[in-house]
């Protein structure tokens, strides 16, 4: 049931059970308060008088994945889905390590929301390159990018990592979290 414009009361004028109802009971059905059903729920307005409760998915994995591949590959254990209205904020950190022998290497970490934007260098995070003075690097990073038109629906996120130059590059933990907006 939608809010409703409580009724301005007059003296001498009595309360029916049917405006009680209407003031009170039905009008508090739609207080943030009674929509929250989990901890971690945002609220987001849905309209004039109305508000949607909206869920944070937080998803973290860890384990010893290993690539070198040249092209972006999943990293075992970082899919999971979240349901969307339209947009979301998208933020990751991921622990990488490689062990490359030239200082022109460089590690590319980038999410993929499966069936709608695939894994680019234009998001992701990236560490090497002509910076590298040691042979062989460990980063952790955090990342955040806004994803606006997703279209409402539940998706696929997972991270996808890739080397430049072939070197052997590990992930040993991450973390993905989805703010719907």
């Amino acid at each position: 049931m939608a809010w409703t414009a409580p009724t301005t009361f007059v003296a001498g004028k009595g309360i029916t059970h049917t405006q009680l109802n209407n003031n009170l009971y039905y009008n508090m059905q739609e207080t943030m308060v009674a929509k929250a059903t989990d901890a971690g729920q945002l609220f987001q307005a849905g309209g004039n008088n109305s508000v949607n409760p909206v869920q944070i998915v937080t998803f973290a994995w860890s384990g010893g994945f290993v690539t070198s591949s040249t092209s972006y590959v999943t990293i075992t254990g970082s899919s999971f889905t979240a349901t969307l209205q339209d947009r979301c904020l998208l933020i990751w950190t991921a622990d990488i390590n490689t062990s490359s022998n030239t200082n022109s290497a460089r590690v590319y970490c980038s999410p993929e929301i499966v069936g709608k934007f695939g894994a680019t260098d234009t998001w992701a995070s990236a560490q090497g390159g002509n910076s590298l003075t040691n042979i062989g690097f460990d980063f952790q990073g955090s990342y955040a990018i806004h994803l606006g038109a997703m279209g409402p629906g539940t998706y696929t996120f997972r991270l996808r990592l890739r080397s430049t130059d072939g070197s052997s590059v590990a992930n040993t933990q991450g973390r993905m979290t989805v703010i719907p907006l």
